[in-house]
């Protein structure tokens, strides 16, 4: 089985449980933005490494990063909390 890894605290923890359960490396997944403004991936790529998983990166570059937020929004839109 594998885990997203983006390299925050989120997806670290869960990929760091699942190692921790796990008899063989774990495969992480992470997007890099070719752009190295907006680049986040090197955490990925440490966390990775710490927890010895077996990882895979796949790079885009920022245009395309803002067409996948473009859609994310289109299927699931912000939802506003109504105040009582």
């Amino acid at each position: 089985f594998g885990t997203f890894l983006s390299g925050g605290i989120d997806s670290s923890l869960v990929t760091a449980a699942a190692q921790s359960v796990s008899s063989k490396p774990v495969k992480t997944f992470s997007i890099g933005i070719k752009d190295e403004k907006y680049n986040e991936s090197d955490f990925a790529k440490q966390v990775a490494g710490y927890l010895k998983t077996e990882h895979y990166e796949f790079t885009v570059l920022a245009i395309e990063k803002m067409r996948i937020q473009r859609v994310k929004v289109t299927i699931h839109p912000p939802v506003e909390k109504e105040e009582e």
